[in-house]
C-alpha cells in the first residue's frame, strides 16, 4: 500500500468514527453497526489488522442486542484509541506506518 493510499484509507477511518459516535450517541443502532462494518473491512482491507480486529469487536458488541450500553461504549473506547494511534503513527512516518501498525 502507498503512503498516499494508507492516507485516505486512515482519514476514511477518522471520518467514519466521528459518525460512528454521533450514530452510537443518537441510539441509532443501524447506522453505527453499519458504519462499524464499513470500518472493519475497510481496515482490514489496508492491512491494518488490529484496527480491523478491534473495529470488528464492536461489531460484535452492536449485533449481539443483548449487550449492555457501558460495554459498546468500552467498545467504541478501544475502536477510538486505535484509530487515534494507527493515525498518529502515520503521521510521524507515512512510509512505514502501514507496515508497523499493531
Amino acid at each position: 500500500m502507498t503512503a498516499l493510499s494508507a492516507s485516505s484509507a486512515i482519514q476514511r477511518l477518522v471520518e467514519q468514527t466521528i459518525g460512528l459516535a454521533q450514530a452510537m450517541r443518537l441510539g441509532d443502532c443501524d447506522r453505527a453497526l453499519e458504519l462499524a462494518r464499513d470500518m472493519r473491512d475497510g481496515a482490514w482491507a489496508a492491512g491494518l489488522t488490529s484496527l480491523g480486529a478491534t473495529a470488528g469487536a464492536l461489531v460484535d458488541h452492536l449485533t449481539d442486542r443483548r449487550v449492555s450500553l457501558a460495554v459498546r461504549e468500552v467498545a467504541l473506547d478501544a475502536l477510538f484509541a486505535e484509530v487515534h494511534s494507527v493515525s498518529a503513527m502515520h503521521r510521524a512516518n507515512p512510509v512505514r506506518a502501514p507496515l508497523v501498525a499493531p
